[in-house]
């Protein structure tokens, strides 16, 4: 079984980037797009680790996220 790809991100209403993530259709918007395509080129599932905005680095750099993908800037 391959592991998923793990992004960070907040469960937040910031579009067009995302939308609150709902229960059904899942997160949306350009952020959840491209990450659903970094995941698919992996072949490997996508997971969402909702966290608040100070815990997506520290997640990434304790191993609980993969990346962070939600409004960071490059």
């Amino acid at each position: 079984m391959t592991a998923p790809l793990r992004l960070a991100c907040i469960d937040s209403e910031a579009p067009p980037l995302f939308h609150l993530a709902d229960p059904v259709a899942g997160r949306r918007g350009y952020e959840p797009a491209i990450g659903e395509l970094v995941a698919a080129e992996l072949g490997r599932p996508l997971e969402w680790v909702y966290l608040p905005w100070a815990e997506m680095i520290p997640a990434v750099r304790r191993g609980d996220a993969d990346a962070v993908l939600c409004g960071q800037g490059v």
